[in-house]
């Protein structure tokens, strides 16, 4: 009380000959400043590993809020394609590179986008509305503007289970005019895993979607 001691730093603060007005021999100053020591020492430890166990979490944290970022990022990705059957691989890498894909996805749904006529109609106040700066608006449409129509008569869009006829193909020509059954999707890639008549049974081929024409709906 005399040296109004009230934390370890102020123990080990008291000097020698505070103790020694106190009474205490050689012995037991030299102890008590030992303990204080420990303690202080002990004190740290305990700060230090408080402190990496608080840093550990934070880090966990923003893994954790990463790693879902990421994966929410990546199904809007493949909601792209599987939702929006007109936008091929390249349209859908090249927007994925100007804006998040969740935000266009947003964009394309809020207004009833499901041709990439509807996408090439969207005017700059709409996309304004979603908060894209000019530069991203300018280049959003630029990518629209720049696709090729998948196949602007038909109603009816492609996901599994859909009959396509197969057209525009270059290198396996002699499948234009065939039916193809769509039963996957290669979302990564952009695209569409299918079996066409006539091929190997069991057999599969990946057809971009402008070489997919909708024929008959899922059954």
């Amino acid at each position: 009380m005399e040296n109004d001691v009230k934390t370890l730093a102020d123990a080990n603060e008291l000097s020698l000959p505070a103790l020694k007005e106190l009474g205490f021999s050689v012995g037991v100053r030299n102890r008590l400043f030992k303990a204080f020591a420990v303690a202080t020492e002990k004190q740290a430890i305990a700060e230090a590993k408080a402190k990496a166990a608080a840093e550990a979490k934070a880090a966990a944290q923003e893994k954790a809020k990463a790693e879902a970022e990421a994966a929410a990022e990546a199904a809007a990705e493949a909601k792209l394609l599987s939702e929006f059957p007109w936008l091929d691989a390249s349209l859908r890498k090249c927007i994925c590179k100007v804006q998040e894909p969740s935000s266009v996805v947003a964009l394309l749904e809020e207004n009833d986008v499901k041709t990439l006529a509807d996408a090439k109609a969207l005017s700059l106040g709409a996309m304004k509305e979603f908060g894209f700066s000019v530069g991203v608006r300018n280049r959003l449409l630029k990518a629209f503007f720049a696709a090729d129509e998948v196949d602007e008569d038909s109603n009816l869009e492609i996901c599994v289970g859909v009959i396509c006829m197969v057209i525009g193909l270059g290198m396996r020509s002699d499948l234009n005019g065939k039916k193809a059954r769509v039963i996957g999707l290669d979302a990564e890639k952009g695209l569409w895993h299918v079996t066409v008549d006539g091929e190997a049974e069991g057999s599969k081929l990946a057809l971009r979607p402008k070489n997919l024409k909708p024929l008959a709906s899922a059954v």
